[in-house]
């Protein structure tokens, strides 16, 4: 079996014999390498390439291997890569303990070309196999989920939709104007709903695909103009119970993101701190001296099950009385912070649900480094 020529492996290894070894024994097999001679740079490729594969030294210059595989099955996006030690001492103890922290497998120096590569495919095949499960399971648990979840996510609001919308269409002359606009906001909400659920079905769905999910960032002029339109949807959507937002908000003008995204993820977390808690939200917008913008929600709890977010995942629901939902909504938004490198904090517990999103302002970075460069340079000039 061969690996394919986009699968990477990743050598840790402080030794320049053995890195330059292995890196040979790899490209014969048309696998591609890269070699970090240190645990910080590892971490760094690991952080930046994703390989498919890891093999470390125990022993290295700056930190353990030990401490690299702990770091890397802590991350949400790494803890799945395959994690081989590479060691001159192979302690029953020692595996035990690397074995423990989640360890695949061992290869003990001095190695043969068929040892390493061997165990590399084979690791590789397993990752292929449990990809392939993923896929055919989640095959299988659309049509039972959108079966049980569907009349409620997509048909409710679609009905809602078409029968406000025949009120206008038959008895619109003898209708008063104030029935009117009931009936309008009414299609509003409605449609607002549906558009909602199948944009979560979308992002989700993008999400599970193999390709690279790639929405692109641009400059949004005015960041509060997306937060005051999401309370203005959510205060219509959930109208009965008479919300009351205590919004505390910078202006925030001329910051990178994509909107849609920004926008969805603005609608989940409010939207969720509504469902989940009483009728007065607190939102919070604002930025720190280095540019980055933080968005926060917070509100009492209400009936919810204690969590974090490492507990979020896909069909998970945390209300124990919101029964009809997809459950995707809170990890898409996760989902979406861990592509584009926000920093999202969900907590609920003692009564209190708190999120956060901390969204890192690069159109910000770049103006402050072109003034660095602009006042250097002219500091340059003049000497």
């Amino acid at each position: 079996m061969q690996t394919s020529n986009d699968e990477l492996v990743l050598v840790i290894e402080d030794d320049p014999g053995i890195a330059h070894v292995l890196e040979t024994i790899l490209k014969l097999n048309n696998i591609n390498v890269i070699v970090a001679n240190n645990g910080s740079l590892g971490l760094k490729y690991i952080k930046a390439e994703k390989p498919q594969i890891i093999l470390c030294d125990i022993m290295l210059p700056d930190m353990l291997g030990y401490d690299i595989l702990k770091i890397v099955k802590q991350d949400n996006e790494t803890y799945k890569i395959p994690f081989i030690f590479l060691t001159a001492f192979a302690d029953p103890a020692d595996v035990r303990k690397g074995m423990n922290e989640g360890a695949d497998d061992y290869i003990t120096k001095p190695f043969n070309a068929d040892t390493i590569i061997k165990a590399i495919q084979s690791r590789l095949e397993i990752q292929r196999n449990i990809e392939s499960r993923r896929i055919l399971d989640l095959a299988v648990s659309w049509p039972s989920l959108l079966s049980y979840n569907f009349k409620s996510e997509y048909l409710d609001p679609l009905n809602g939709f078409i029968d406000k919308a025949n009120i206008l269409i038959n008895d619109h002359t003898a209708l008063s104007s104030e029935r009117i606009k009931v009936v309008s906001t009414e299609i509003s909400t409605s449609s607002y709903l549906l558009m909602r659920n199948i944009q979560k079905l979308m992002i989700y769905s993008k999400l599970q695909a193999t390709e690279e999910f790639n929405y692109p960032e641009h400059i949004i002029p005015n960041l509060n103009i997306i937060l005051n339109d999401a309370i203005s949807k959510l205060r219509l959507v959930f109208n009965s119970k008479q919300i009351e937002f205590k919004v505390t908000a910078q202006e925030i003008l001329n910051m990178s993101g994509n909107y849609e995204i920004i926008k969805f993820m603005f609608d989940e977390i409010i939207g969720n701190a509504i469902k989940y808690g009483t009728n007065t939200i607190k939102v919070n917008l604002s930025k720190n001296h280095s540019g980055t913008i933080f968005f926060e929600v917070s509100n009492k709890c209400i009936n919810i099950n204690k969590f974090e977010t490492k507990d979020i995942k896909a069909y998970k629901k945390f209300h124990k009385e919101i029964e009809n939902s997809l459950g995707i909504g809170l990890n898409n938004c996760k989902k979406l912070c861990e592509i584009y490198d926000y920093e999202m904090n969900v907590q609920c517990e003692k009564n209190l649900f708190y999120a956060s999103i901390g969204i890192p302002n690069k159109y910000f970075h770049k103006t402050y480094q072109k003034i660095i460069y602009s006042a250097v340079a002219l500091l340059f000039n003049c000497s």
